[in-house]
């Protein structure tokens, strides 16, 4: 069936829209403005633990969900849980680089645009499978537009070292890109109305991712 060129389109708008807009968020102000300092950074990190954590879980309850012959969408939410499963510890490694001695993270309540991205995702894990894969594109390239065009101000206002910063820097060159996603979608026998939830749940997971960096004031 493929994909109506119409939803193909609002797919790829809707992923251009939340990179193009994803700089007006709080953290990226504040990195502009010259006025992010180590604790918005370590406030950052915890924020983004669950996030990290649950993600190869949820990925994987859609990819069990999938309905029948979309086999090449479930191996997509596979990888995407296989390539982030260890992304936790690469928080846990950036905290204790940078010298926080809080609580452990995994015992830490998150805020709650953390758990309102998570929650939802979860939502999407279980009624609309096929839509993760939206959001995972989505934050793909939300997190690919804060590592080129942020890192090096983060880098140089911290002084920080390569071992301090992996989760957001390196995480950004190791997942499935868009394009490998959106052959994913074309590829399958989608609907009309499972390409609308993909463009609806890229739209509310990319809005409500951030949603996390606007929570750093």
């Amino acid at each position: 069936m493929g994909a109506p060129m119409s939803r193909r389109q609002q797919f790829i708008e809707e992923i251009n829209t939340l990179t193009l807009t994803f700089p007006g968020n709080a953290t990226t102000r504040r990195i502009s403005g010259n006025a992010f300092d180590m604790s918005h950074y370590r406030a950052l990190l915890l924020s983004m633990f669950l996030v990290a954590r649950e993600g190869p879980v949820v990925s994987e309850l859609a990819a069990e969900n999938c309905p029948p012959g979309l086999g090449g969408i479930r191996d997509a939410l596979l990888r995407s849980a296989e390539e982030g499963a260890d992304h936790w510890t690469w928080i846990i490694d950036d905290l204790q680089a940078v010298g926080y001695d809080g609580p452990d993270p995994a015992e830490c309540i998150p805020p709650a645009a953390t758990q309102a991205y998570v929650g939802y995702n979860y939502f999407l894990a279980s009624r609309h499978p096929v839509a993760r894969l939206g959001v995972i594109a989505a934050v793909e390239a939300i997190g690919r537009n804060f590592s080129s065009n942020y890192s090096s101000k983060v880098f140089q206002r911290l002084q920080l070292k390569s071992a301090q910063a992996t989760f957001f820097f390196r995480r950004s060159r190791e997942e499935t890109s868009l394009q490998d996603i959106l052959q994913v979608l074309e590829q399958a026998d989608l609907c009309d109305r499972t390409w609308q939830w993909v463009v609806a749940g890229t739209r509310a997971g990319g809005s409500l991712y951030r949603a996390i960096y606007d929570t750093q004031e």
